[in-house]
């Protein structure tokens, strides 16, 4: 048995003794009898499991959200770049997590597991995406996901944060289609209707900014020559019976006509 070294031993010394000196025994802390029970065990272990998973918004990371929810761009935009932060996206891997048996291989290029880092990253596909978009990305090797998403939207330049989510959505629009519609993936086309998108979007908002809706009250004018303008009204009277009536009126001669029935 390996000795113990002089800082340890010293630590077990000073541990202080009971005056009562009673008698060792054995106790589980998780419990106030001191009892081992399999729901105190059965709580450890999930608590443990949980420390080793990525912390929730409220712990760490919590400027993520932030910057997810002040994102200039469509809503639907917002909340797939929501889904991807928590890993909440139904990639291969994550299905088959979840107890659902599939092959796990990313159909687009058959070289790794489909997972965020793989399918975003390090796809040769995604890359030739990124190349392709106006902010010329080249990804760099062992990049993860969730920390490269934070960076990416912490940009102060608005504009190059909108090409970046809205290409990321439309990698993923573009699997999709790749999977459920056998449609073929170009990375030039994913990444012109990235620029496509961000153009009308930011288009319809400056249209919307600057073209208030008017309130001027519309102003009347005079019927033109041979035109006769006729007023008609209506009314039901408590018996059931209805009479209505006209005002004709010609503008140029300024003589009516009434009538009533």
């Amino acid at each position: 048995m390996a000795s113990l070294n002089s800082f340890i031993a010293k630590k077990i010394l000073s541990i202080p003794i009971s005056f009562r000196l009673p008698h060792d025994k054995v106790t589980w802390q998780w419990e106030k009898s001191g009892e081992y029970s399999v729901t105190s065990g059965h709580h450890l272990l999930c608590e443990n499991k949980s420390k080793e998973v990525v912390e929730s918004s409220l712990m760490r990371g919590s400027d993520i959200w932030k910057q997810i929810w002040n994102f200039n761009g469509p809503r639907s935009v917002q909340n797939f770049l929501w889904r991807l932060a928590s890993n909440s996206l139904p990639t291969r891997c994550n299905l088959s997590k979840n107890g659902i048996t599939l092959d796990q291989t990313f159909p687009l290029c058959n070289s790794g597991l489909e997972d965020l880092n793989h399918l975003f990253l390090h796809c040769p596909a995604a890359k030739a995406v990124w190349f392709s978009s106006p902010l010329g990305i080249h990804i760099p090797p062992n990049s993860m996901c969730r920390e490269w998403l934070e960076l990416r939207l912490k940009k102060d330049d608005p504009l190059a944060v909108q090409f970046f989510g809205i290409t990321l959505w439309r990698l993923w629009q573009g699997r999709n289609q790749l999977i459920f519609k056998n449609s073929p993936f170009d990375p030039a086309l994913i990444a012109q209707s990235a620029v496509l998108l961000v153009e009308e979007f930011n288009l319809a908002n400056r249209k919307a900014a600057c073209q208030p809706i008017s309130r001027v009250p519309t102003r009347w004018c005079p019927p033109q020559t041979g035109i006769v303008k006729i007023n008609v009204d209506a009314g039901v009277f408590t018996d059931g019976s209805t009479g209505w009536g006209f005002v004709a009126r010609d503008h140029q001669k300024g003589s009516n006509s009434r009538a009533c029935v």
